[in-house]
């Protein structure tokens, strides 16, 4: 990634030139069209106007949008006094002043990314320092007046002035245009056999010695969902949160009010189905993970055109960019009336444009669809228990729309269908065939254990579904194994169960289906996260997580026990499994599928630092990253409550290398890019897990190179008290090149000399910088992703 910068200024001389660009002037308010610096908060800048005072001046900054109240930090200017405050943290601060605001003053905001400074002509009033976790106000001396929690106070954001009948001229500030620019690769190879990953349980992914190499027509399918569509309104309800920060007896009294609620915070937070950055992550990460195609839920009557169009546009670019993704499955529920009424907008969005035909997953030739067939004038009619549709009642719902009611009847519902190959789809229907064979044509999304395979409708046997947990009404979570009764018993939902994170259920169903062994294996789920919450007054049966919930109930998800997405979530006081399931998870695709055998060190030898790139020429294995995965984000979250930035992309890292002789171990780190050099501890770190035992040093690691640098050498630092503590071990030398890094290494700082070894490593640029794992997945690029290690091996 490269970074296309333009600067502009922007002033408005008086509020009776309101024409001007850069402002927008209505009645009372004054809005900055467009960020203070940047969109990524990447840029220092200044917002400044005059102004005479008559009664008060209220200036919001960090605006993430200009038209929504409650939102931002404010200052309010008044006679003798001055108001900070933000209505989300509750911070409230008022600083006293002896300033004469009724004379004309300049009034001066100084964000320095990390803080905002006040100042009235040339005195400062105060400061505020911003950070994700904290909102601090200081007084000119640096006396800390308030400290908050931060809960929505973005890096970068607009300004707006609301003033009623007061003086304002020559409002200036200035504005970064950020544009991102991407290298294409061509026909770029990645090989995963030599990214080796150990989990927070000490769970190791396979290899080539443990599952052999690829079988033929293995495909795994992932549950994937497109429902986090609500940009405005209330801000996500974390069940989690709430337990956690309010206790069981305020999540009891707060579900009964609910409407519904995330079961906890997604790792990458509660983001939008709109969110691009989120759909690049998620490419990456299933690919990573041997994923073919995910089945998108447009099990109620909606497919979400917005959103389906980002994520396949955005999948689009990836591919363009020289990397692969999973493929797409629309699933359209067992109501055989979603399907047409699915397929209508289906065939013209996704169907019918060819830019898409390489996205989607083909079965016998033809694209695959998920959803009842059955018709309405036919003898066969199998709509499952839990989805209950009569042929009047699909009648009903098709006529709602006279545009799909004629799509059906003219004929051409079934001639777009006959396009594509079908298969039925919901839970617990597989098992019905072997008493009814009218049930051939079914693949479950979900079935209790041992689970039935599914079958063309010629009775084959096709694929298998495996879930990470059931449903929430049924009590039946991710540690279910066959007896409902398992739990705490205390009536508070499991919470305190503590065995969530081990992927029991996972387990079972995944061994369940390697004994039948099909062509396909469909995983519930990834990324569901929210449940509605359902009413049923007078109720008082109704049963959620093992806890009477007297009058409602919450079907699919609740809290980390009961519910089944695997992609990782935030860890909250020890609550929660971080990234588990998604490693469980590669494990299991590898077992199923296998994967190539691991590459053998070659071309080994003495490398000369100043010789250039062309001295790693014969030097293999090459260890190839996905290119084109440092993409800023700024995105507004569920609900509308927050604006997401992350501008840690930086170095993309291309490929790796290392050579070794009997004195020196050489690494090489190219970029896609050139280089942008940050004399910083986190610039293109080195991490070495000398011994490939997760259980020394830090997350496994044994030493980190390049913390600081110096003319010639780089630091080689041992990790120490197997934590994110270290201590020096000695000095590499290194080369720096305009988009590659080589490092000479002496084996007897690792800890041995001579003998050649073998050894994990990894390469991270501008990531963690406190000993958080899980920061690989999300700030800067590592090299390979997240956990993932490269296993260099030698003879």
């Amino acid at each position: 990634m490269e970074l296309d910068i333009k600067k502009r200024y922007y002033k408005l001389a008086s509020l009776d030139s309101c024409e001007e660009p850069g402002f927008c002037v209505s009645e009372n308010e004054i809005r900055t069209a467009y960020t203070i610096g940047d969109d990524y908060g990447l840029h220092r800048s200044r917002f400044s106007f005059d102004m005479v005072l008559k009664d008060e001046i209220e200036v919001g900054l960090k605006l993430f949008e200009t038209r929504m109240q409650g939102i931002g930090l404010w200052f309010t200017l008044k006679d003798g006094k001055i108001l900070i405050y933000n209505q989300s943290s509750g911070l409230s601060v008022e600083i006293n002043h002896n300033i004469e605001l009724a004379k004309k003053r300049k009034i001066v905001f100084l964000e320095n990314l990390s803080d905002i400074t006040l100042m009235v002509d040339d005195m400062v009033i105060c400061v505020v320092k911003i950070d994700k976790d904290n909102l601090t106000v200081l007084e000119k001396d640096e006396k800390v007046l308030e400290e908050v929690k931060n809960e929505s106070i973005p890096i970068s954001g607009f300004v707006k002035i609301a003033a009623k009948d007061e003086e304002i001229s020559n409002i200036e500030y200035e504005h970064y245009e950020v544009i991102q620019t991407f290298k294409e690769f061509k026909n770029r190879n990645m090989d995963y056999s030599t990214w080796i990953a150990t989990d927070d349980l000490g769970r190791v992914t396979p290899d080539y010695s443990i599952v052999g190499g690829p079988g033929k027509e293995k495909y795994v399918g992932l549950f994937y969902f497109m429902c986090h569509v609500h940009a405005m309104g209330e801000k996500a309800r974390d069940h989690t949160k709430i337990y956690l920060e309010q206790g069981l007896e305020a999540l009891k009294e707060f579900l009964p009010k609910s409407h519904g609620g995330h079961w906890a915070e997604p790792y990458f937070g509660y983001y939008l189905s709109y969110d691009e950055w989120v759909y690049f992550k998620h490419a990456f990460m299933l690919e990573a993970a041997g994923v073919d195609f995910i089945f998108l839920d447009f099990s109620n009557h909606r497919t979400y055109p917005d959103a389906t169009k980002v994520l396949l546009d955005t999948w689009l670019k990836i591919r363009k960019m020289g990397c692969n993704t999973p493929q797409i499955v629309p699933m359209c529920g067992d109501m055989p009336s979603i399907l047409v009424v699915d397929l209508y907008t289906l065939w013209d969005t996704i169907f019918t444009k060819p830019e898409y035909d390489e996205l989607l997953f083909k079965w016998e030739g033809k694209p695959l669809i998920l959803g009842n067939n059955d018709d309405p004038k036919g003898d066969r009619w199998t709509v499952s228990g839990t989805t209950p549709q009569t042929r009047e009642q699909f009648y009903e719902i098709i006529s709602r729309d006279k545009n799909i009611l004629k799509f059906f009847e003219s004929g051409r519902f079934h001639e777009c269908l006959s396009k594509l190959t079908v298969r039925k789809c919901w839970a617990w229907q597989a098992s019905r065939y072997e008493e009814d064979k009218n049930f051939a044509g079914y693949w479950d999304w979900l079935d209790w254990s041992p689970q039935a395979p599914g079958r063309s409708f010629d009775g084959e046997i096709e694929q298998i579904s495996v879930k990470m947990g059931t449903h929430a009404h049924t009590s039946t979570g991710r540690s279910y194994l066959g007896k409902k009764d398992y739990g705490t018993g205390l009536g508070d939902f499991d919470f305190t169960l503590g065995t969530a994170k081990y992927g029991l259920c996972f387990e079972e169903q995944f061994r369940n289906a390697m004994k039948v062994d099909p062509k396909v294996i469909m995983i519930t789920g990834w990324n569901e996260w929210y449940a509605g919450c359902i009413k049923l007054p007078g109720r008082d049966d109704l049963v959620v997580g093992h806890t009477s919930t007297p009058g409602y109930y919450l079907v699919d998800q609740f809290n980390p026990e009961f519910s089944r997405d695997g992609e990782p979530m935030k860890i909250r006081n020890g609550v929660g499994f971080g990234d588990n399931y998604y490693y469980q998870m590669v494990n299991y695709i590898r077992e199923f599928k296998g994967i190539n055998k691991m590459p053998v060190a070659s071309g080994q030898k003495t490398i000369d630092l100043n010789g250039g790139l062309s001295e790693w020429d014969d030097v293999g294995p090459v260890y190839t990253d996905f290119v084109n995965d440092t993409v800023f984000r700024r995105h507004l979250s569920w609900g509308g409550a927050y604006m997401y930035i992350n501008n840690t992309g930086r170095n993309d890292i291309d490929y790796a290398k290392v050579s070794q002789d009997d004195e020196y171990i050489y690494f090489l780190v190219t970029t896609a890019h050139p280089l942008v050099f940050v004399d910083e501890s986190n610039f293109m770190n080195l991490f070495i897990d000398i011994d490939m035992n997760h259980d020394t040093g830090w997350e496994g690691y044994d030493f980190i190179i390049n913390r600081n640098r110096e003319e010639k050498t780089v630091s080689v630092e041992r990790f120490v008290n197997n934590s994110w503590e270290f201590e020096e071990a000695g000095r590499a030398e290194y080369k720096l090149y305009k988009k590659c890094l080589m490092l000479k290494v002496a084996k007897k700082i690792l800890g041995f000399e001579g003998k050649k070894v073998s050894f994990d490593f990894k390469w991270a640029d501008n990531s963690t910088t406190t000993g958080n794992v899980m920061e690989f997945m999300d700030l800067g690029d590592a090299a390979p992703d997240s956990r993932f290690n490269f296993r260099y091996v030698v003879e």
